[in-house]
């Protein structure tokens, strides 16, 4: 597993994912961009790309938004434990900026990451 900086051209694959993941869950293609990506990239401090055989299997972005910590991702290959480091990626990201608070979500058919998310006492 490689993790390494998000640049610019990962965006059309970060939407893909995003898109596929929104396909699992509501049934329906997404309809994100990597403009749309780029458009939110700009407000990161923090942005991973992870990657497996040349494959990217999970994206985050980390950014702060007043005092509180703001961590998001999205994972193409479930249940290898790559949700929980992209959580504790953001868990370090927060102490090291001082935040307060940690904002983060997913979609509320994902049990997975509601299980996650609770476990951490979220």
């Amino acid at each position: 597993m490689n993790v390494r900086p998000f640049v610019e051209s990962d965006a059309p694959t970060v939407a893909a994912l995003i898109s596929a993941e929104e396909e699992r869950l509501y049934g329906r293609p997404g309809r994100l961009t990597g403009a749309d990506i780029l458009m939110y990239l700009q407000y990161s401090k923090e942005s991973w790309i992870w990657e497996e055989d040349g494959r990217m299997v999970a994206s985050a972005m980390y950014r702060m938004d007043g005092d509180a910590a703001n961590a998001q991702g999205v994972v193409a290959d479930r249940g290898r434990g790559l949700g929980t480091e992209i959580l504790e990626r953001g868990e370090a990201f927060a102490r090291a900026e001082k935040a307060k608070k940690i904002l983060t979500g997913a979609a509320e058919p994902d049990a997975a990451a509601r299980a996650l998310f609770e476990s951490r006492g979220y």
